[in-house]
């Protein structure tokens, strides 16, 4: 069974996206992972060829990108791994948030920052694997160096509260990994309720 672990820690300048993927045998030349260069017209972080950083059992393992088209037309970055990988690949990259003012007045789909905090869809600026489509996943957080547990600052997804830490924010599909909404920052209240996720935010 392919596995993705995702683990996502917050930076001076944005997220430092780390995962590790069990399961896999590429081959040389075989595209590894993708981010379109927009999702529903919002952009995602731009990475150059040079951003991400990869490596397996063997050591590091060099990667190539090049931008394409996929079958609906749609402008892609893919990254294709020079030599056959040994064991778990393990990729590790710097998301930095979008600063142009947002389109709409709803939650923007793109990584944002406000003060200490981040949020943003996934699938604006986690760069996927290929597949399997139906792989498992898991989603860990990282604080933010100097934060004491006992403070307000927290994360909130679609899949759940918490770190991580404790498996509880797992799940099946690249679809519902890449459809998930994350935030972290500072929490002013909060309230327990039954039903979907619902945040805010809210500049004093």
């Amino acid at each position: 069974m392919t596995h993705l672990r995702v683990t996502l820690g917050v930076e001076c300048d944005g997220l430092r996206v780390v995962w590790r993927l069990d399961g896999v045998a590429l081959h040389p030349g075989q595209p590894m992972a993708r981010l379109p260069l927009s999702i529903a017209g919002a952009p995602t972080v731009e990475l150059d060829g040079e951003a991400l950083a990869a490596a397996d059992d063997a050591g590091s393992l060099r990667l190539v990108s090049a931008v394409q088209h996929d079958a609906d037309g749609e402008s892609v970055r893919l990254w294709g791994v020079e030599r056959a990988s040994v064991g778990p690949v393990e990729v590790s990259y710097l998301a930095r948030p979008i600063l142009d003012e947002p389109c709409s007045a709803t939650p923007p789909l793109e990584l944002r920052r406000e003060g200490n905090g981040l949020s943003g869809a996934l699938k604006c600026f986690l760069v996927l694997p290929l597949g399997p489509a139906d792989l498992t996943f898991e989603l860990r957080w990282e604080q933010p160096a100097g934060t004491r547990t006992d403070e307000n600052w927290m994360t909130v997804s679609s899949l759940g509260e918490g770190s991580g830490s404790d498996g509880e924010l797992t799940g099946t599909g690249l679809e519902l990994l890449g459809d998930t909404y994350v935030m972290c920052g500072d929490l002013a209240e909060r309230h327990y309720r039954d039903g979907q996720m619902s945040t805010w935010w809210l500049t004093p």
